[in-house]
């Protein structure tokens, strides 16, 4: 991975979208080159992604530089906007239970 574009580390939701982008070819350093477009069009905003349509999110994956044809980012758009859906369930200071690890510590501890 290239040292410029490391995993942010303060911004758990920039790093998942991310996770989310880069599949199929197209790699992290791809994915986290677009970090700055990403921020500014809202799509590492969860409170954003819930109350956008696929729509909107998949025109604003677009105007952050993602552009993998209408496929893969309509897919893509799914995939965010179920992310947003699940917003309301995560709590930043104690992890869901389905987010924690084989020794039952949250995943943010590894």
């Amino acid at each position: 991975m290239n040292s410029a574009h490391k995993p942010s580390g303060d911004d758990a939701w920039l790093d998942l979208v991310v996770a989310l982008l880069a599949v199929n070819q197209y790699s992290v350093d791809k994915a986290y080159a677009l970090a700055g477009d990403l921020r500014k069009t809202g799509l590492t905003d969860p409170r954003k992604l819930a109350k956008w349509s696929t729509t909107e999110i998949e025109a604003k994956l677009m105007a952050a530089g993602y552009e993998r044809g209408a496929f893969m980012n309509a897919l893509f758009s799914e995939r965010l906007a179920a992310l947003g859906r699940l917003w309301p369930n995560v709590d930043s200071l104690s992890a869901p239970r389905s987010s924690l690890g084989r020794a039952g510590r949250p995943l943010s501890d590894y």
